[in-house]
């Protein structure tokens, strides 16, 4: 029969064996030594009570069966459920709704590993299409037009002013050839610039986009529209030269001249700023001009990697 007593230095209960009562014994919770006593202990209060036994029911009721244990990962068996609806999608194509677990399309072929392609463009590989041509010289005449122009405006008055009274005639005529040499240089400018922004749209044009590239140049002859339309087609364009670039060459960094073109735009707003401005459009159009050549070097490569597999492919 055992007791129990408490540890005098750490006041653990512990268990006391009749064999060990009297002598001396070690604490297992605080390592001391004492001698081992009973303790007195109180008395129960006894509730002289007896127990009533709870009255049995007359029509017990039928004991049902347990169900059987399910695991977290076995679905329940339920006859009467309803299966899950199946996911249905439409195809890009034609439009017809078929269930997401066929393989193509029923109508016209088209398989689903190839539509969610199309609808994730990143996860594919980077694809050469057909550029349009571009010449890579009008960037280059606008820009030595502009200097060619400034010279022409300055030369004539400055003429003018040079010559004597008695050949006034001939700053009068030196004159008017500057002005109209000058004229003629800013619209041949401008005739470039026009002519380089449709080939850089048609060049980064994919056939999905709202506004054609032919719209979009033509709005910019909009008066007062074309005060907002310049920062869609000037910065716009560096954008969609960035993005194309990115998706062919992600590992590098691409300068495509977006802060020049939006400052050239703020300027042009700005009274007396134009010729800054002016300046501005110019760098961005080398700029832009430039990763638009990158852009067609990438094309030709993937192009000249493609050519061999197709060439392999229609031999066998």
């Amino acid at each position: 029969m055992t007791s129990f007593i408490t540890c005098p230095g750490c006041k653990h209960k512990l268990t006391l064996p009749e064999s060990y009562v009297g002598q001396v014994v070690t604490c297992p919770q605080c390592a001391l030594d004492f001698e081992a006593q009973k303790e007195a202990t109180l008395a129960l209060d006894v509730d002289p009570r007896p127990v009533i036994a709870p009255p049995k029911p007359a029509n017990p009721l039928p004991s049902l069966p347990e169900p059987p244990l399910q695991s977290a990962y076995a679905p329940i068996s339920n006859p009467t459920a309803r299966a899950a609806p199946v996911p249905s999608i439409y195809c890009i194509e034609c439009g017809v709704k078929f269930a997401k677990t066929e393989d193509s399309c029923p109508a016209c072929g088209l398989s689903v590993h190839d539509m969610l392609e199309e609808r994730l463009p990143e996860r594919r590989r980077p694809r050469w299409r057909v550029l349009p041509p571009m010449s890579n010289m009008l960037a280059v005449v606008g820009a030595v037009l502009i200097p060619l122009a400034l010279m022409f405006f300055v030369s004539g008055p400055l003429v003018h002013e040079l010559v004597g009274l008695h050949k006034r005639w001939i700053g009068a005529v030196a004159f008017v050839i500057g002005c109209i040499a000058g004229g003629v240089t800013v619209f041949a400018f401008l005739v470039c610039s026009i002519m380089w922004l449709y080939q850089a749209w048609r060049l980064v044009a994919r056939g999905d986009e709202d506004f054609s590239p032919g719209l979009k140049i033509g709005l910019l002859f909009v008066p007062v529209f074309n005060l907002y339309w310049m920062f869609i087609v000037i910065p716009g364009l560096s954008t969609a030269i960035q993005d194309e670039l990115r998706y062919l060459a992600p590992a590098r960094t691409h300068n495509t001249g977006w802060v020049p073109g939006l400052i050239a735009c703020i300027f042009m707003l700005i009274p007396y700023f134009q010729p800054v401005a002016v300046c501005m459009f110019i760098a961005w159009m080398l700029m832009a001009n430039n990763a638009l050549q990158r852009l067609i070097r990438y094309h030709e490569r993937l192009r000249e990697e493609a050519e061999p597999d197709r060439t392999n492919v229609q031999s066998e």
